[in-house]
């Protein structure tokens, strides 16, 4: 569910801040221990990146066709490793197929409209880099009262709950820029991911390489 948009989030907030420590960086460029620099991004900031990402397509689960996107996500706020937001989820074209003994049964439900409250709790590997995610939905509202449609989609959702997700964070695009007449390349990596007091907080590590600027890039 999380994982390209997830992705994209965090790279995103990487890459536009990792400007402003360039000046940092050169001048511990020398440092075989560079120390790590906390990112503290507000659950407001997270908000305004998720609904530009929106709507957003939820894979299904077995035996169901049809669509699946959460059009909408508010109130999010962060705790000790976790999320916690409002979520708006839409199904369209909604089907189930499977078998009693040999028959084969197709149910139709058509669209669907839900609210429900969810919950993310989270972790980060740093050894895989991966991001751990693990989503639970609480609590449903049929919000047009879609009839069987909502009652289907309910535990759809609720099947998607209580399942870890890994998210691979892809590497951050190195820094490249001119110090001293030197060519300095910025390595920015990933070392810890975390929230609390809703705040989300992403640790980097720089490392930095100096080679002689022969061919006089600026």
């Amino acid at each position: 569910m999380y994982r390209y948009r997830t992705v994209k989030i965090l790279s995103g907030i990487v890459v536009s801040l990792g400007w402003l420590f360039c000046f940092l960086f050169s001048s511990a460029a020398e440092s075989d221990e560079p120390k790590p620099i906390k990112i503290a991004v507000p659950a407001e900031t997270i908000s305004s990146l998720i609904e530009d990402l929106l709507p957003y397509q939820i894979p299904m689960g077995k035996g169901f066709s049809g669509s699946l996107w959460v059009q909408k996500v508010e109130s999010l706020k962060f705790g000790t490793n976790k999320a916690m937001f409002f979520a708006k989820i839409m199904g369209k074209d909604l089907e189930f197929s499977t078998k009693i003994g040999k028959q084969p049964i197709n149910l139709k439900f058509g669209q669907a409209n839900v609210s429900s409250n969810c919950e993310a709790s989270f972790r980060y590997d740093k050894e895989r880099k991966l991001l751990l995610i693990t989503p639970q939905v609480k609590e449903f509202v049929d919000t047009d009262r879609s009839g069987q449609a909502g009652e289907i989609l309910m535990p759809l959702l609720k099947g998607l709950s209580g399942i870890e997700y890994s998210v691979k964070l892809q590497n951050i695009d190195p820094i490249i820029t001119t110090y001293e007449n030197k060519i300095m390349t910025i390595n920015l990596d990933i070392s810890d991911v975390y929230s609390e007091n809703n705040i989300l907080f992403i640790h980097i590590i720089p490392s930095v390489e100096m080679k002689p600027n022969k061919g006089g890039v600026r």
